[in-house]
């Protein structure tokens, strides 16, 4: 694909590259400090136009870089009924003689409903550390992001429980980015793992 000048520069632009001078211009794609992608923007010649972009190579960041993606459908407990629930609980004894608790309940049953979305997206479990990219979706704006994705705990929980990941702790989480988006006939949320080995 041969892109213009111009068009390089936007794109360069738009990815927040970093410039470097060589025989032309070269643009420095980064992640997390680490260069994962370049390309040149050549300048006039006499043997190729403008638009002419060389290959360029791209440095190895990693081995292998893995995304497992699957899709929770919602709306999932947002922070404000978590907390809710955390605070309820009864006097009537559950399983094994503990006391009720309005949390454990909702706890376990969206941990159901997660490991079963795991299972039928046939995620694997993650031997390294995964950033994680949360795509919520809701049918209107009645609630705030930040309630929105309290959720995270009861995904993050299941992915332990379920053996995707080995913790939650630092060791296996390398950070996470949510987006929200308004989508009139479906709510959920999308969550992709990234592995880098």
């Amino acid at each position: 694909m041969i892109f213009t000048q111009k068009e390089a520069e936007k794109i360069a632009e738009k990815l927040g590259a970093d410039f470097k001078e060589k025989r032309h211009l070269v643009a420095l794609i980064r992640y997390k400090g680490k260069i994962v992608a370049q390309y040149g923007i050549r300048r006039s010649s006499k043997a190729v136009g403008h638009d002419y972009i060389p290959l360029v190579d791209i440095p190895v960041v990693s081995k292998r870089e893995e995304i497992r993606t699957f899709f929770i459908p919602g709306p999932l407990p947002g922070l404000n009924e978590i907390i809710g629930a955390a605070k309820r609980s009864g006097n009537a004894h559950g399983r094994q003689g503990k006391r009720w608790n309005a949390y454990s309940e909702m706890k376990n049953t969206w941990q159901g409903i997660i490991a079963a979305e795991i299972k039928r997206a046939k995620i694997t479990p993650v031997k390294v550390p995964v950033f994680i990219i949360f795509g919520w979706w809701e049918t209107n704006k009645k609630r705030d992001p930040d309630n929105i994705a309290g959720a995270k705990k009861l995904i993050l929980d299941s992915l332990v429980s379920t053996g995707i990941l080995a913790g939650d702790g630092w060791k296996h989480i390398n950070g996470w980015e949510d987006s929200f988006e308004v989508a009139s006939n479906r709510s959920g949320v999308w969550v992709s793992l990234l592995t880098y080995e």
